[in-house]
């Protein structure tokens, strides 16, 4: 039967409100830069209010987000997750379905090309001073409505408060869960969340930077499961602040052992040698050490039903249906144990000897019965 592993990895990284990165600084380009309007150039184009970068170490990666506000005053927010290695990723928060690929040429220096609908539209190349301070960002394309760009973009980097920020610490982690629907479709690999801590220590707005399945639910199993985590707030100059971090959920299916099944002798009395056993009814059986059968014995199992009741269906091997017959000849109105992976499923009571054919009942669904019969016939030899 399968189930799944879910291994949680947090994150944390200070990326919004206006706040600089605070994690270690590899490239010159890392950190919060705003746009110095006077010293830009947008040609025809009419420049825009404000418009912040944001760029920080995320998981090995880096987080790349942009925070503008254009000539009209409307609002827009993008995230792309990137190596600067060339690899394509995909921008989140774009008008249009966009591709953007960042190649680090050295500390300093940096390319950047978007595509959409597989055409490259614009290029970029951003260039850090020699002191750090100014990043320079020329750009040539066109945009998506065919419209000529030929761009320079002057940034500053923001004012640096690193020595008076304190990250959000988890205090608490919810596992998110599997969906059937997930588990049947066998999905795996991570999902890559963006939340808001919120000043009291509770998450706020998710947003998915990174979709694994958004046909079988586990993008939003993910986002209900951040929801509910809680953290110590960040602070900034000691002041509880919301704060912006990153969270990756993995979802990992593992196949489980094989489905185990034993038939043993047992009593309603403890005697020497015998071990006690809890049935699932409840009730109290010892059981004998030797095993009469095991998955080896079965032949093929299958669904029973008697109106809405089902049970397992369980037909032995003609040698082991004989060996069973010999054993529980002098059995008789005493309980025999059906277990599965170590369980004692029933103990019925025997009115004549057992053969090849047993039968599980249970207070089973016709869906659990049907995956036990599943895994009962997998776990049995091939011919």
């Amino acid at each position: 039967m399968r189930h799944f592993v879910i291994r949680l990895i947090a994150v944390v990284s200070l990326v919004s409100a206006g706040f600089p990165a605070v994690q270690g600084q590899t490239h010159a380009w890392i950190g919060a830069w705003d746009l110095d309007v006077s010293q830009s150039r947008y040609g025809n184009r009419p420049a825009p209010k404000s418009l912040t970068m944001l760029i920080t170490a995320s998981l090995g990666q880096y987080r790349v987000e942009i925070l503008s506000i254009d000539a009209s005053g409307r609002r827009s927010r993008t995230n792309t997750i990137t190596a600067f290695d060339g690899t394509e990723a995909a921008v989140t928060g774009e008008a249009v379905p966009t591709i953007r690929r960042y190649t680090a040429i050295d500390d300093r220096t940096f390319d950047i090309v978007d595509q959409v609908n597989g055409q490259i539209t614009t290029r970029s190349s951003g260039a850090v001073s020699s002191d750090g301070m100014t990043l320079t960002i020329t750009q040539k394309g066109v945009d998506q409505d065919g419209q000529a760009i030929d761009t320079i973009q002057v940034f500053r980097r923001g004012s640096d408060t690193r020595s008076n920020i304190r990250l959000p610490r988890v205090l608490k982690e919810v596992k998110p869960q599997y969906t059937a629907e997930a588990m049947r479709a066998e999905v795996r690999g991570t999902v890559l969340l963006s939340c808001v801590v919120k000043a009291d220590g509770t998450v706020g707005d998710v947003e998915v930077l990174r979709s694994l399945d958004k046909i079988f639910g586990l993008d939003q199993e993910a986002i209900k499961a951040a929801k509910a985590w809680q953290f110590e707030p960040g602070t900034r100059n000691g002041e509880p602040v919301p704060v912006q971090v990153t969270i990756e959920l993995t979802f990992t299916l593992r196949q489980s052992e094989p489905m185990r099944f034993e038939l043993r002798l047992a009593e309603y009395q403890p005697a020497a040698g015998l071990r006690e056993a809890l049935v699932g009814s409840g009730e109290r059986v010892y059981l004998y050490d030797s095993v009469l059968v095991t998955s080896a014995d079965i032949a093929e199992a299958s669904v029973g039903q008697d109106g809405t009741r089902f049970s397992v269906r369980i037909m032995l091997t003609p040698a082991a249906g004989q060996r069973v017959l010999a054993a529980t000849a002098d059995h008789t109105g005493r309980p025999v144990a059906i277990l599965v992976n170590g369980r004692v499923m029933s103990a019925p009571s025997l009115s004549t000897p057992m053969g090849e054919f047993i039968r599980i009942d249970g207070r089973f669904t016709k869906e659990e019965v049907e995956a036990i019969v599943r895994e009962l016939n997998s776990a049995r030899p091939k011919m």
